[in-house]
Order: C-alpha cells, then structure tokens, then sequence
C-alpha cells in the first residue's frame, strides 16, 4: 500500500496488543492511504472520527480492513460525501463471486463521521456516529490465502481528512480460547555460564496449536559476566492476531570465590593469617594443602 503525505510526524503506532491515539498526540492529515504497521489480525474492533473542510471535500474516506499484504484485496468500509453514504464494500476481497455495496445514507451534510468497526473472523459490523446507523455483512477475504487478510489501513481518496482519536484493540475469547506461553516467572543463572533465553520457553493455541517459534523476546539482554537482576518479556500472536505476554525475572549470581592457588611446585596452597599477640598488625603465610598428581 501507499503511504499518504500527512502534515505531523506523528504516525499511528501500535502499542503490544492495540493501538490508541489522542486528538492532540495523533491528529494528523491524510490524502491516500496509511498502512496500520505492526497491527494485524483477523479479530479487533478499530474506530477513528474523520473530518474535513467543504472545500477540500475528499471522494472517498475510511478504513481498508482484512487487507491482503501487496494492498490489492480488502474490505473497505467507507464514507462518500457526494452520495451522504456510508458504505461496506466486499468487491476487492478476493472471492470470485459478485457483490454487491451496503449502504446507508445519512441526514444532512456532514464534515465529519466516526466509524466504529468490528472485525469478527467472518463478519463485520459498523456502527456510525455512536450508532445513529449499523451496517452489518459476512465477509470471506481471500479464501486462497486466507492468512494474507490480515492488514489494516486508513484511506482517503483525493482532498483531505484529519483523523482523530483511531483506536485499535484485538478481541479475546471469554471462553480462554487464547495463546499461553509456558515459561518461568523467575530464574537464577550462574556467573560465567551460557544462557539462552528461549529454552524451555513453550507457546500453544487452542486453535492454531504450537506457536513456539512465533515466540518474540524483547527486554534486557542477560549477561552472564555481569551478575544483577535482568527482565525479559515473551510475546506471541495467534493467527486472529491475539497476544499473550510472560514476563521473566532472571538473577545472575555474584562470581564464587576460590582461595586456593597453585605454586610452581604444583602444589596447592591456602592463605592463612595470624596475628601477633604483642604487635598490632596480622601476617599472611601460605601453606601447602595438597600437590598435582
């Protein structure tokens, strides 16, 4: 997809499993389109008010939703301010089947509408301004490649649109259908010693099954010669773009000390200290406890 110009440097970034943008913090001009990066799923709601100026009325706005990852498929859900219609268009999913629009007209003329969209593996619902109208309608994206319709994005088509306040945020099941990760809360490793922060780290699905090496470790990196306290984190996604997070405590201890030495006899000595009864001070001898075979 095409990047669109925008007036702020400001870009709409995900944070873990969602996405929220103020009107202050986010605000931001678009003329084509703005790929949601690192936001991806089959199930989420995603919401965002839309406005522009008479004059620099767009064709087209919305959101391009299931998109495929080279753009070409998509389910947009729109608005049109020539026809006052708000729009769900399936034409570009990707099934070989003809669709047809849904719509529906709103009153008056407005310069502004909030969307709120809710993406269901198969379906999708809309409700517009708070609900003053719904649109509903079952959706099968790219039925050969069902794993690529998973992209969101924001469009405008000609003119411009300021957008505010864009959530983002993946459904989780009720049911706990959702990606666990089976690590420790807290590890103790040796000084010196190797370590590796994915072993025995496991990740399973209920419904996509063994997700281990989907398994994305982030946090302070442990090193072994340098004895403290680090924190890792686990993150996975399932296939409808769900997250589990585990956090890991890791404690490097402090290097053993060893009082023996090897002479150049071989031998190894100890160090002893004595003090003198009348003298205050201390001495240290060496005497050999045992010899190299």
């Amino acid at each position: 997809m095409e990047t669109g110009a925008c007036e702020r440097s400001e870009s709409i970034k995900p944070r873990g499993n969602s996405f929220r943008c103020s009107e202050d913090s986010c605000a931001r001009s678009i003329r084509k389109t703005i790929d949601i990066k690192n936001f991806s799923g089959t199930q989420y709601k995603v919401s965002a008010d839309f406005s522009w100026k008479k004059n620099q009325a767009p064709n087209r706005l919305g959101v391009k939703l299931r998109a495929s990852e080279d753009g070409s498929k998509y389910v947009a859900v729109g608005y049109d301010p020539s026809s006052k219609q708000v729009y769900l268009d399936r034409t570009k999913d990707g099934e070989s089947i003809t669709r047809q629009n849904t719509k529906v007209k709103l009153d008056g003329n407005p310069t502004n509408i909030k969307l709120a969209v809710y993406v269901d593996t198969s379906s999708i619902e809309v409700f517009v301004n708070n609900g003053e109208k719904v649109l509903t309608q079952v959706v099968y994206p790219n039925p050969e490649q069902p794993s690529d319709s998973k992209g969101l994005a924001f469009f405008a088509e000609s003119g411009k649109v300021t957008i505010t306040r864009a959530v983002g945020e993946h459904f989780e099941s009720i049911w706990g259908n959702n990606p666990t990760i089976n690590a420790p809360d807290h590890q103790t490793v040796s000084y010196r010693s190797e370590f590796d922060p994915l072993d025995g780290v496991r990740a399973q699905d209920p419904k996509d099954g063994d997700l281990t090496s989907a398994i994305k470790v982030s946090g302070d990196k442990v090193n072994t010669k340098k004895p403290g306290t680090y924190r890792i984190t686990y993150t996975v996604s399932n296939v409808a773009g769900v997250q589990a997070k585990h956090q890991t405590t890791v404690r490097v201890t402090p290097r053993e000390k060893n009082n023996l030495f090897i002479n150049q006899a071989g031998c190894f000595t100890a160090p002893v200290f004595f003090c003198l009864q009348r003298k205050p001070m201390c001495s240290r001898a060496m005497f050999t406890v045992g010899k190299l075979s």
